[in-house]
């Protein structure tokens, strides 16, 4: 899909935890929103088109991510792609109290 829809694909390598514990791995993330913008032109992106995306607790850093430009006047989003984020750290689900 990235070749037939001409689209530029960036992965961020963020810490871990629980050896780099919150708010390590976020700041990674949104660090690497910023090289990434700072880097568009070199990169052949276009600014306005930028989305976050991410996968069980990718998801969840990439929509701190987007939150994180948001309220930090950062990088505007086109969009973000969470697929089955991680987005509650309490982590009281029925599914996992069973």
């Amino acid at each position: 899909w990235v070749v037939e829809l001409k689209i530029v694909v960036i992965s961020v390598e963020y810490r871990l935890a629980p050896e780099h514990p919150h708010p390590a791995p976020s700041e990674d993330c949104y660090a690497g929103l910023l090289w990434t913008a700072e880097h568009a032109q070199d990169l052949g992106i276009d600014l306005t088109q930028i989305s976050v995306a991410g996968v069980s607790a990718g998801g969840g850093l990439a929509a701190a991510t987007a939150l994180m430009a948001r309220d930090r006047h950062g990088p505007k989003l086109q969009g973000q792609l969470l697929v089955c984020p991680m987005l509650d750290d309490r982590d009281q689900t029925l599914s996992t109290l069973q």
